[in-house]
C-alpha cells in the first residue's frame, strides 16, 4: 500500500508505505531525469528494516544507491551500491536523511560519476515525508 495520509504530528500529511516485510517496493519516479542536483534530503520514519534506493545513471551505467539501517557500508563495485546509516535510520522517530549522491557513489567507484537521478525507491513500512534534490556539495 502506498498513500498519502495524516502524520498524526504538525507534519501534517505525510506518504506511507506498508508492505511484508522487504517483500514489497515503491517507487517515486522524477517526471524527467535530474542532472543537476545531486544532493538528496527526505524525511522518514520507520520502525522496521527500511531501504532506500536512489536510482542513478552513471557513466558505468544504471546503479542503484542504496540506504540501509546496517552499522556499515559494503559498497560494491556493482549495480548496487550499499551504504549503512546506522540503527537510527529505523527506529520508530522523525530523521533527517541528506546525502551528497555523487560523493557517495564516488566512494565505491571513482571512476565513474552520476549523470542523473532517475527515481527513489522504498523497502519496508513507514512514513517517508519531504523529498528534495539540491544542488551538489561541495567536497
Amino acid at each position: 500500500v502506498f498513500r498519502v495520509v495524516s502524520s498524526g504530528t504538525t507534519r501534517g500529511n505525510v506518504i506511507e508505505v506498508v508492505g511484508t516485510a522487504q517483500d514489497n517496493g515503491f517507487m517515486l519516479s522524477l517526471p524527467t531525469a535530474n542532472t543537476k542536483n545531486f544532493t538528496i534530503t527526505w524525511d522518514m520514519l520507520f520502525t522496521t528494516s527500511a531501504t532506500v534506493f536512489v536510482d542513478v545513471m552513471t557513466t558505468a551505467g544504471q546503479r542503484y544507491l542504496t540506504y540501509t539501517a546496517s552499522a556499515t557500508s559494503s559498497l560494491g563495485t556493482g549495480q548496487y551500491v550499499q551504504f549503512g546509516l546506522g540503527s537510527t535510520f529505523a527506529n520508530g522517530t522523525w530523521r533527517t536523511v541528506t546525502r551528497g549522491l555523487e560523493a557517495d557513489f564516488r566512494q565505491a567507484q571513482p571512476e565513474a560519476s552520476v549523470l542523473s537521478v532517475r527515481a527513489i525507491l522504498i523497502r519496508g513500512t513507514g512514513m517517508i515525508d519531504t523529498i528534495r534534490l539540491g544542488a551538489p556539495v561541495c567536497q
